[in-house]
């Protein structure tokens, strides 16, 4: 499985969820955060001080422990007796497994 270069979201100007919950941190100054996000950080240093914030806060973790919460109801609908023994479920559940623990 390829994975996309490190900050492409930012390059393209995609905001995630790391972005989202790094403008509810109340620890930076948002109107900043934000105004780079309005111009596209297209400024130079732009992408290196969202990196820095990025690097600094807990958006990431905090994102990470959203994709864990629904890492782990998808593997008790999966493990539910509705849903059959088969190597097509346990591809599903490794697969699942390997997307959350990839190195982002």
């Amino acid at each position: 499985i390829l994975k996309k270069p490190a900050f492409s979201d930012l390059k393209d100007c995609i905001i995630n969820s790391h972005i989202i919950y790094e403008m509810n941190n109340t620890n930076i100054d948002n109107k900043i955060l934000f105004d780079m996000i309005k111009r596209k950080f297209k400024l130079e240093g732009d992408l290196e001080r969202v990196k820095k914030l990025l690097d600094d806060g807990l958006g990431v973790l905090k994102s990470r422990n959203l994709a864990l919460d629904h890492l782990i109801e998808c593997l008790k609908i999966l493990e539910n007796d509705f849903f059959k023994k088969s190597n097509t479920k346990d591809q599903l559940i490794k697969s699942i497994i390997f997307m959350f623990n990839r190195n982002f």
